[in-house]
């Protein structure tokens, strides 16, 4: 049986023997005295400035290597307070006539661009030459310092680019009218215009607290946005796939331009990243493509939603309900080779909140070589060159009248020309004639024109409806006492002459519309004539009031208010006999029109205006002459 040890007898346990063992007395004499010393130290200073050195080394080490991955270091706020600008001190040993011959020549640009020559740094070292080097030395440390900032504000500017974007003319027009609380936003143009550099900016600006870092003004998508200053805005962008739009183009894009302190992101199950949020703002916004279906582009709420390439009419429905809420904007950046219902419900039916920058040729982007435009050029056919190359619309191809512009359009010489103008009222003495495509089976359709004192044609009231032969012409008396208007005559299709062939054929004599028109329109001291079908003839004199005579100043203009009439010009082309199409009912009107030798005549004194009698006419009842 063992007996446990005695405490006065037992000792600590020196290092190195096994746990749990003790040593008497008698052996712990037997350790020598170095065993039980701790071992000896260096000096302390030396292992501090070892240290110190280490963590330098440390530090250098890592600033390299940031450098190398592209990470800046945090932009300088005052660049005065720079390091670096301290005077390299020559020994005077090799301060030399040779030595400074060298050092002038080496740094001769430098000390030139300081307002310094050759021949005064050569007499400042005959008398001193200790401080001619020592000027010397000054300018090369500030050369280094210049070159060394440079670096610096080179790198600043690549990992955030947003806040050096210098947009083109037609993206800043595309932006002016976010800025105008449009609510819908188009820019429709040729290939590499920068749709998608607008894309990512614009996006940006709404994210990183609805201000615009390139020029440090608002830009503002919702009333939500307006309210909470910017914070915790909701967006979306939609591209046409993952694979392609999205991964080979828009990310790229967006992690280009986008500044990379400012946003996280999360990927989705094919690798891409979908979700990009801004811790500052708490804003964030999500990418979808066309493909997905319908239902996961609803049920949301958001302040802007921004459609690279034209969206199919169901995708643009559920993302715009989604902005109802928060009255946002939808913005719009594409070239036009597919979906046309974009150009038939909002390009040629717009709405006062709509902006369009249209016709946005290649050549606007200054960037690219017109070598390189014509190599891409060369491989398209020419109804491809409409939309790719010169921005129009692929739908439009084999237009009757080219050069009308509904939207502002900036011309190869510079001029800016419109043929759409807000509606005004027509002064009572211009004057005033109508033309009228009669239909059996469509709407009519009735056009007025009016020329004012410089012989300009404004296209000022349409009518597309459908009524009886009567209903017409009260229609037309009707507009005329309204409006006022100086209105003595007008003309109708040929085909009103034979409408009433079958009825006599049946029963007998019977009134053909053209006649009931006319003796309707009578009454009101309005005459009735048969319009012109010579089409070769008016189109080209359409065409040449369209252009103008002299510079950007045309002399037929359509007011913003006739739609139909806009639209039908815009969409009217020919079929593939080379003839113009059926559909063009406004187009004929204003055809005809120029065929009629209406021109501005002053009124004369027996044929004044007399005010008072036309506001009785005014208040009488239809039918009643007064």
């Amino acid at each position: 049986m063992k007996t446990k040890p005695d405490p006065a007898t037992q000792v600590k346990r020196p290092r190195g023997r096994p746990k749990g063992t003790t040593i008497p007395k008698t052996e712990a004499e037997l350790i020598t005295r170095t065993q039980q010393k701790k071992p000896r130290t260096k000096n302390k200073r030396a292992e501090k400035a070892k240290k110190r050195k280490k963590a330098a080394e440390a530090f250098v080490k890592g600033l390299q290597t940031r450098a190398s991955r592209g990470r800046p270091r945090k932009r300088p706020q005052d660049r005065s307070k720079l390091p670096g600008l301290t005077n390299i001190i020559t020994p005077a040993s090799e301060i030399t006539p040779e030595a400074i011959s060298v050092r002038i020549a080496t740094l001769k640009p430098i000390i030139e661009a300081y307002g310094m020559s050759q021949e005064e740094i050569e007499a400042k070292f005959a008398i001193d030459p200790v401080q001619t080097m020592s000027i010397l030395d000054t300018v090369e440390a500030i050369e280094r310092e210049s070159v060394r900032l440079l670096m610096e504000n080179k790198q600043y500017e690549d990992t955030h680019r947003i806040e050096y974007f210098q947009p083109f003319e037609h993206q800043k027009r595309f932006i002016e009218y976010v800025r105008g609380d449009k609510k819908t936003v188009l820019l429709v143009g040729a290939n590499q215009i920068g749709k998608s550099v607008a894309c990512a900016n614009v996006a940006g600006a709404f994210s990183m607290g609805c201000k615009a870092p390139w020029d440090k003004a608002d830009l503002v998508p919702s009333d939500y946005a307006r309210m909470n200053n910017g914070q915790g805005i909701q967006g979306r962008i939609l591209c046409n796939d993952w694979e392609k739009a999205a991964m080979g183009t828009l990310i790229p894009k967006l992690k280009e331009w986008l500044s990379e302190d400012t946003y996280e992101t999360k990927k989705n199950n094919v690798g891409a990243d979908y979700e990009f949020y801004f811790p500052k703002t708490k804003s964030k916004f999500t990418i979808l493509t066309y493909k997905e279906d319908t239902k996961s582009h609803e049920g949301w709420t958001g302040d802007w939603v921004f459609a690279d390439e034209p969206p199919p009419r169901d995708k643009y429905i559920a993302n715009r309900r989604g902005l109802i809420a928060r009255n946002g904007v939808f913005l719009m950046a594409m070239t036009a080779i597919s979906e046309p219902w974009i150009l038939d419900e909002i390009v040629l039916e717009p709405d006062k909140t709509t902006g369009i920058v249209a016709d946005v040729p290649i050549d606007a982007n200054t960037s690219l070589t017109p070598e390189a435009i014509r190599i891409f050029e060369q491989s398209l056919t020419e109804d491809e060159k409409v939309a790719r190359i010169k921005g129009g619309w692929l739908q439009l191809t084999g237009r009757v009248w080219k050069n009308f512009y509904q939207q502002p359009r900036t011309l190869e010489n510079g001029w800016v020309m419109c043929h759409v103008v807000s509606a005004f009222d027509i002064p009572p003495t211009w004057p005033v004639e109508f033309q009228i495509d009669f239909h059996l089976t469509e709407p009519h359709a009735i056009s007025f024109t009016a020329c004012d004192e410089l012989g300009r044609y404004w296209v000022c009231e349409e009518v597309w409806q459908n009524c009886s032969t009567e209903e017409l012409a009260d229609v037309i008396i009707r507009l005329k006492r309204r409006n006022g208007w100086r209105l003595s005559y007008g003309e109708i299709d040929p085909l009103s002459k034979g409408d009433t062939a079958y009825i006599k054929n049946r029963f007998g004599k019977a009134e053909d519309s053209f006649t009931i028109i006319k003796n309707r329109l009578r009454e009101d001291g309005i005459r009735l004539g048969v319009g012109s079908k010579d089409e070769k003839s008016y189109i080209k004199e359409v065409e040449r009031r369209f252009k103008g005579v002299n510079g950007p100043n045309p002399t037929l203009y359509i007011m913003d208010s006739c739609k139909e009439t806009i639209k039908q010009v815009s969409r009217w082309s020919y079929d593939d006999n080379g003839k113009p199409k059926a559909d063009g009912h406004f187009p004929e009107c204003i055809g005809r029109q120029t065929q009629t030798g209406l021109r501005y005549r002053p009124v004369a004194e027996e044929t004044a205006v007399d005010y008072a009698a036309l506001k009785a006419r005014l208040d009488a009842p239809m039918g009643v002459s007064v």
